[in-house]
């Protein structure tokens, strides 16, 4: 992994539909009540659609480095997130983090959807 954040990479992976869930995030997504009306309206392929169309649309992922001992993974400190404005008064944010290991090749890049849920200020 790398120790840069590689929006790049994400963004890439994200039009190639190089998008996958996180088991667990899946199971809360398919399951969670919160997220019903995403559910309603978009299937887990919806979803990553969804992001797509968010890129192709000109817009671009947020980067942040993790800060909780928790969540962090020394190998990548970075995840990416986007709010889309659907279905929600502030939107859906999704969290995805990048799975690519340095000196791989770019094409090679994937992201995993690890969180999802209604956004909130």
């Amino acid at each position: 992994m790398s120790h840069e954040a590689r929006l790049d990479l994400v963004q890439k992976a994200i039009l190639a539909g190089q998008i996958g869930w996180q088991n667990a995030c899946l199971e809360r997504f398919l399951s969670h009540e919160g997220l019903r009306p995403v559910r309603e309206e978009f299937s887990e392929k919806g979803v990553r659609e969804l992001l797509r169309k968010f890129i192709r649309d000109g817009n671009q992922l947020a980067v942040r480095e993790e800060k909780s001992d928790t969540w962090r993974d020394c190998r990548d400190p970075w995840w990416y997130f986007a709010i889309i404005p659907i279905v929600f008064p502030n939107g859906l944010f999704i969290k995805v983090k990048l799975l690519w290991d340095e000196g791989d090749k770019d094409e090679e890049a994937f992201v995993e959807i690890v969180s999802i849920h209604e956004q909130t200020n």
